[in-house]
């Protein structure tokens, strides 16, 4: 199983910044300006097209709710 960290700001329209559980307007996620703490800037992270080559962790947002013994991971591996 995998662990989340849960929202600690007490106020419906606020998001918490992943890098140290900073509060801020729900307003400011994904409005091109990167107000959580760099390097990381998670109110950003998950906006827009998403290489999965810098994505801080987050995996651009997608979620694996998995139920067998199966799930996928980012990953590096060869090409050819």
């Amino acid at each position: 199983p995998t662990t989340t960290t849960t929202n600690q700001c007490g106020a419906t329209g606020q998001f918490m910044c992943v890098e140290n559980g900073q509060c801020i307007d729900i307003e400011k996620v994904c409005d091109f300006k990167v107000d959580c703490p760099t390097p990381g800037g998670s109110d950003e992270a998950e906006c827009g097209a998403c290489t999965f080559d810098n994505n801080n962790g987050t995996l651009c947002g997608w979620k694996d709710y998995s139920y067998s013994e199966f799930q996928w991971v980012l990953a590096t591996g060869q090409t050819n």
